[in-house]
């Protein structure tokens, strides 16, 4: 997803005793991945009401149109739960529907 105002590649930190309140992205024409890098006990992410756990140095996959929140239920002082979020094209995109929102949604440069 190059460039575009809905790619997001970021450290995701959690502490523990917070959540993320249920929201939604603003398109089905991504999957976002969270790579689990520190996931303490008490960690876990619902998406559409299914509840999803992450896991040390794996990728965990979801359309994050669908309704989604995030909770840290470990002990006050414990670890953070720390990810790498990557937005990527869902892969149902024809390379020329990628191409056309690339230029549509382009995001404005610094340089420009």
């Amino acid at each position: 997803m190059r460039r575009t105002v809905f790619s997001n590649v970021c450290f995701s930190l959690l502490e523990p005793g917070t959540r993320i309140e249920p929201h939604r992205g603003p398109t089905n024409a991504r999957v976002r991945c969270h790579l689990g890098l520190e996931v303490p006990d008490g960690c876990h992410l619902m998406v559409d009401g299914q509840a999803r756990r992450w896991e040390p140095g794996r990728c965990l996959l979801f359309d994050d149109s669908y309704l989604h929140r995030a909770e840290h239920a470990g002990p006050a002082g414990g670890p953070a739960r720390a990810l790498l979020m990557v937005d990527m094209w869902h892969p149902d995109l024809a390379p020329a529907e990628r191409s056309t929102l690339e230029r549509v949604l382009r995001a404005p440069q610094l340089d420009e």
